[in-house]
Order: C-alpha cells, then sequence, then structure tokens
C-alpha cells in the first residue's frame, strides 16, 4: 500500500487568511469584565470573545491552467506569505506552482519543473523573507516517484540535488521544516522491495544529506508526512504506519540532535472494525510543547474524524477535538501554533454532497469551532494548512470547486 502525500485529487486552488480581532475590540462588556476574566483571556490568546473577520482578497489564477491546487504555506510576517502546490494543463501535465503573497496581492513566482509529465510540491519552509525551501515529487508515470527539492533563488526558484536512497527507484518528500537557513528537515517516504520506509533529509543551505530513521516494527509501510523543528537539534516528526492487517497508526518520531527515535502515541478509542489514525501535520511552539492534527476512524459510520494531540511533559496525549454536526468526515490537516496556548488547526467536513472548510483553535486545554466560509456556489472547500505569525493572524492555504470549474480565491482580514 503506497500511502503517497501529493494530494493531486484535492481540486482547484483557494487561499485563506485569518486574522482574529482582539478580545478588546469585540464588545462594551468585555471591558468590564472582572479581573478573573482578564487573567483568563491572558492565559489564551485565542479566547471565546476574539472574533474572525474575513473579506475577499484575489489570488492568481495559473494562466493556462485547466486547474490549480495550494498544499501548504509558511509565513515570514503578517504581509508576507509563500504557498506551494501544483497546476495541471488539459493534457493532464502537472506544474509546480508556487505563489507569494505580499500585502494585499498575491503573485505567482517563477519556479522550476523536471522534464517529466509531473511535478509537485507538497511543503514549504520559509526561515527567513526570500529564504524558502520547498520540497515534494515528480513523476515520469503514476507509479514512480522522485523525491523533488526546490530553493528560493532572487526572484524565482531553482531545482536543488536531493540525497538519493541505494537500492530505491521511488521516493517523494511531504513537508520540510526550517529552523534557519542553513538548518532545514525534510521527512516523507522511500520504497524498497515493496516496503515503505521512513525517508529524513537535511538542508545545510547547500546539499542535501540523508539521516537514518527507524520504522514502525511489523509495519508494511511507515511514512512521515509533516514535521516541525524549534531548534536545529529538536524536531517531531509526524505521519502513519500501516499492517498487513490492514489497520493504520499514527506515526511520531523524534530528533534529538543525535538520532531519529519512534515516540509513543496513544491509540484513539474507536469502534470501527478496522483500527485507523494517522497525523498529517505537527507544530511544535518550544522543544517541550507540540500539537498534532490529523484524523481517526471513531466508528464504522464516521472512518475519517478529527485527531488531535498535545505534547506536553515528555508524552501526547489526546485532545478532543469537536465534529460539525452531521458530518461523516473532518479531518484536521494543518497545524499551526506560536506558543502552546494559540494554535489553529485546519482542514474539512462532509456532510451529505457538501464538503467545507473546517478551522480549530486551541488556547492550551480546549478545541473550539471557528466561523469558517467556503467558495460561494462551491460543493467542495477544503484547507489543507495554515500558518500563523501571531496568535491573531494566520494564514491558510487549500482549494475549492464544483463541476470541474478551478478558481483560485483569497480571503482575508490582514491589511
Amino acid at each position: 500500500m503506497v500511502h503517497s502525500s501529493t494530494l493531486r485529487l484535492l481540486g482547484p486552488a483557494l487561499l485563506v487568511t485569518l486574522a482574529l480581532v482582539p478580545a478588546t475590540a469585540v464588545a462594551t462588556t468585555s471591558s468590564r469584565a472582572s479581573s478573573h476574566d482578564r487573567d483568563a483571556g491572558a492565559r489564551s490568546t485565542l479566547a471565546a470573545t476574539s472574533i474572525p473577520a474575513w473579506r475577499l482578497q484575489s489570488a492568481v489564477a495559473p494562466p493556462g491552467a485547466a486547474r490549480g491546487l495550494l498544499t501548504r504555506i509558511s509565513c515570514t510576517s503578517t504581509r508576507t506569505c509563500v504557498a506551494v502546490g501544483y497546476r495541471a494543463d488539459a493534457s493532464g501535465a502537472e506544474r509546480t506552482l508556487i505563489e507569494a503573497r505580499s500585502g494585499a496581492t498575491w503573485a505567482i513566482s517563477t519556479s522550476s519543473d523536471r522534464p517529466v509529465p509531473a511535478n509537485v510540491l507538497t511543503g514549504v519552509a520559509c526561515p527567513a523573507a526570500r529564504r524558502c525551501v520547498a520540497v515534494g515529487s515528480s513523476s515520469t508515470d503514476g507509479d514512480v516517484l522522485a523525491a523533488l527539492t526546490e530553493v528560493q533563488v532572487g526572484a524565482g526558484w531553482a531545482v536543488a540535488g536531493v540525497a538519493l536512497v541505494r537500492g530505491t527507484a521511488w521516493s517523494e518528500l511531504a513537508q520540510v521544516a526550517c529552523s534557519s537557513p542553513s538548518s532545514c528537515t525534510a521527512v516523507g517516504s522511500t520504497i524498497s522491495h515493496r516496503v515503505q520506509s521512513t525517508l529524513v533529509e537535511t538542508w545545510d543551505g547547500r546539499h542535501w544529506h540523508l539521516h537514518a530513521s527507524p520504522d514502525a516494527p511489523g509495519a508494511i509501510a511507515s511514512v512521515l508526512d509533516a514535521v516541525s523543528c524549534p531548534t536545529a537539534r529538536s524536531c517531531m516528526a509526524v505521519g502513519s504506519s500501516t499492517y498487513a492487517s490492514g489497520a493504520t497508526r499514527a506515526l511520531v518520531e523524534s530528533w534529538d540532535g543525535r538520532a531519529w527515535r519512534i515516540v509513543a502515541f496513544p491509540a484513539p478509542s474507536s469502534t470501527a472494525p478496522r483500527a485507523w489514525s494517522e497525523l498529517s501535520s505537527v507544530s511544535c511552539a518550544t522543544a517541550g510543547s507540540c500539537v498534532a492534527v490529523g484524523d481517526a476512524a471513531t466508528s464504522a459510520a464516521k472512518p475519517f474524524v478529527a485527531l488531535a494531540a498535545l505534547w506536553s511533559a515528555r508524552t501526547w496525549r489526546l485532545v478532543a477535538a469537536p465534529q460539525p454536526v452531521r458530518s461523516t468526515r473532518s479531518p484536521l490537516l494543518g497545524v499551526s501554533c506560536t506558543t502552546a496556548r494559540s494554535c489553529i488547526a485546519v482542514g474539512f467536513s462532509v456532510i451529505g454532497p457538501q464538503t467545507s472548510t473546517l478551522i480549530e483553535r486551541f488556547d492550551g486545554t480546549t478545541w473550539r469551532f471557528m466561523a469558517a466560509p467556503n467558495l460561494r456556489g462551491a460543493t467542495l472547500s477544503r484547507l489543507s494548512d495554515v500558518a500563523c505569525t501571531s496568535a491573531v493572524t494566520c494564514t491558510a492555504a487549500g482549494f475549492a470547486g464544483s463541476g470541474g470549474h478551478v478558481q483560485p480565491l483569497a480571503l482575508t482580514t490582514a491589511p
């Protein structure tokens, strides 16, 4: 079983920028709160009185493309972001897509491709302005993948050679995290002898280097889909492992500056006939505080519901994330934390024929829904990633569409 992070069937591009109005600007009753209430608000910058305010912001449609998709996003300030993904022409050929935001304006950046039919970017990290690294995969057909990396060069991007895994013909990098421009870690997977194994590579500013990483014991597939590195000597990576029985379980690995090790992760309670849990994203505000999100099967009727966990005191513990009423699927695909008590997670929910965006916030204790707009008239709207530069300003990337119609969008409250 091949677990691919390319998300190629997700549809057109959708950008959403979210900024929360400070609680002091919400209502006059807030100013009359007791000192106890003010202390509670200080402990949670995403207090219940914060109100999201949205407005439309135009994203750039890739010229000549039949569809466009943004998979991951990274922001260096409240007004500067880079989102990556891919675009497909009428023939089905896929090319990398990179869009940069400056204030209220989004523009397509010049990216590079290998001379093969498919080039897809699934991860990006910007440790500083104009110092970004992107990862993904390229393919000559649907079954053979080669890890792809690009680095920002001035206003454009250039392909950077990856470290090759000996004896493998299939590899992909799903996501990348950078603690500095000369210290980045990318994670993904590789296949050898019909076994899918974790893949970790590091970037020193000039070259990529392979790092040994473990696989889940007894698994036939071990995949890392996301990584967060608050320092060069501290990373947390998440993904999933699949077994011959068909069970899929969340996989977590950590880096301490010397070696990658598997970290115990609790299994969600479930009545589903087959165990299923996977982690799609992780964000570490500090080495000792991380939040991971994904999805799990809680029953046969709800095979993909939101899954969230907190890393604290060197232990992972599950934290209940709310599920939209009547939703049969509600996975969380991206998360970003600016502090241990300030996180935003994004994904989607399915209710009948409608797929809608899903946004939740975490204050260190509790997850709560946030208002999540959708593309008007679209039957499919999803968010795949989010990047926060402060507790009150975040940008999320995703896609929306209906009936094959593709149109990039942006919603924002930022200046």
